[in-house]
This record gives C-alpha cells, sequence and structure tokens, in this order.
C-alpha cells in the first residue's frame, strides 16, 4: 500500500481548521529564511497555505544568503518584539556561514512550534512535551498502518536532528526500543538489521539508497528523507520497494504533508494552551 500522506494532511487540516474557528483570536506563525534559494521559497509556500486554508496568519521574514550571523540574531529578535506571534520557526537549511544551532536558540521555547531549539528539545525529550513535528507525522503513520508497535522490530536509519532522532526518542517514549542504523554500523550488521525489521524509518537524504533486496517481503517503510536533484524531490528508497513492501510512503507526498500538518498542530495548541482551552 501507497501511503498518501496528503490525504492524511487534508484530515487534519478540517479538524485544525475546526479548533481555529473556535479561538478567540487566530494564531499566527512567522517562518523566518535566510535564503533566496527557489527551494526555500517552496517550502515556505506550502506551509503558507496550510496556514491560508485554516485561517491562520502566516508572516514570512527573508533574508539574503550573505546576512551575518549577528544581524540574523538582532532582526529575529526584532521580528519577535514588533508582534505577538503564537509561534516562530527557522526554515531550514540556513547558509553554511552560519550556526544553525545557535539560530535555532533564538527561538523562545513557548514559541517554538518546530521544537529544534536546545529548550524545547529538552522539554519534549526529558518530558514527552511538544513533538517535533516529522515525529508526529511518523507516528500518525505507524497508528493508521500498525497494530501492536510494541512487538515490532524497527529499525531507524541515521540520528539526525531533523528525523532520526526525534524518532527515537518518540519510539523509546513508547516502549519501543529501535534498532539504530548509522554510517558507523557495519555493512554485515546493517544489512542483517535490514532483513529483521517489520518497520523501517529512514531519514538520510541519499537519493534512493535503499532497495527492495535489502528488506523482506511485507516491511513498513517510512521514508522521511529528501534530497534534491535537478530541482526534483526523492526519497531514501527506491521506488521499487512499493511493490514488496506493505506499506510504503513516497516522496513527495508521504511523510512531507503530514509534518507541516503537524507543525500546525503543534501551533494550534499552543493558542489553545494560551487561552486556557
Amino acid at each position: 500500500m501507497i501511503y498518501d500522506g496528503r490525504k492524511a494532511a487534508i484530515e487534519i487540516q478540517n479538524e485544525l481548521k475546526a479548533r481555529v474557528a473556535k479561538l478567540p483570536q487566530a494564531p499566527s506563525l512567522l517562518v523566518i529564511a535566510a535564503s533566496s534559494h527557489p527551494s526555500i521559497a517552496s517550502f515556505i509556500k506550502i506551509k503558507r497555505k496550510f496556514g491560508e486554508a485554516i485561517d491562520v496568519e502566516v508572516t514570512e521574514c527573508t533574508f539574503e544568503d550573505t546576512v551575518t550571523q549577528e544581524k540574523l540574531i538582532q532582526e529575529i529578535k526584532i521580528a519577535l518584539q514588533k508582534k505577538s506571534y503564537t509561534g516562530a520557526i527557522i526554515q531550514l537549511p540556513l547558509p553554511s556561514s552560519l550556526d544553525t544551532q545557535t539560530i535555532l536558540d533564538t527561538i523562545p521555547v513557548a514559541l517554538d512550534v518546530d521544537v529544534l531549539s536546545s529548550d524545547a528539545w529538552n522539554a519534549f525529550a526529558n518530558n514527552g512535551i511538544m513533538v517535533p513535528p516529522v515525529a508526529g507525522a511518523v507516528a500518525h503513520i505507524l497508528k493508521d498502518t500498525v497494530s501492536e508497535l510494541n512487538t515490532k522490530h524497527v529499525a531507524v536509519i541515521e540520528q539526525g536532528k531533523l528525523v532520526g532522532l526525534p524518532v527515537s526518542t518518540w519510539l523509546t517514549q513508547q516502549g519501543v526500543t529501535p534498532h539504530i542504523i548509522t554510517i558507523d554500523t557495519d555493512e554485515p550488521t546493517r544489512m542483517k538489521l535490514y532483513n529483521k525489521a517489520d518497520i523501517v524509518i529512514t531519514g538520510i537524504g541519499s537519493p534512493h539508497h535503499l532497495i527492495p533486496e535489502y528488506f523482506k517481503n511485507n516491511v513498513v517503510l517510512i521514508d522521511a528523507g529528501t534530497s534534491e536533484q535537478s530541482g526534483v524531490l526523492s526519497g531514501d528508497c527506491d521506488p521499487r520497494c512499493a511493490s514488496t513492501a506493505l506499506v510504503f510512503t513516497p516522496v513527495p507526498g508521504g511523510v512531507g504533508p503530514l509534518t507541516v500538518a503537524y507543525l500546525f498542530k503543534n501551533l494550534v495548541e499552543k493558542a489553545e494552551k494560551n487561552t486556557g482551552q
């Protein structure tokens, strides 16, 4: 089964629109970017469109990729003082000249709906507060498609802060101990874990790196890795994997739309909390 992340995201969108309508004031999101690259503009456009669909105001603040770290931090603080936003995010990736974590840490934990600042991450990791959007997306897919999760062999490929680490942390919080595969895992061990896994969640960012021969039939393949080649988005999994997998999430159209939906779910939950709902 090819999992339709767009359809699932629309269902969440409809739910959030109804919740926003009950709020005394619509939530607002500030998106800060430091690049004029078309892919960044595309990511922001997707968020703006989702926000419009649920009556959430999305404000964009974009800087050239030549901006200095000191200047960007100063401008972020100014932007946050100008208006009372419900949430704020840094659109990634940032230019290599900037220290990404330092920039992410300029977002106050009370506004961090991406859960990427150090304080927001620690609140999630230690107390399960505000689930990172990609972990929320993966959790949604697993709840839709897998029963008795704690009886399954789960492999998580790579431990990046955007995919592997939050997903592994969420799984552990559910009482599931995932098998972690990284670049340092030797090939025999890696292949054994691939072949044994009932569920594989990947966030490598290497196009079509994973092929059907690596996995047993009826595996659940959740592909949260994205890379761009000549303007085309590709996932970590070769599309041929769909023919042997029980569940396969395509790129684009799988985890991505749900990740955006869960970003706005976090935003709406913050707004509800702020108003005591």
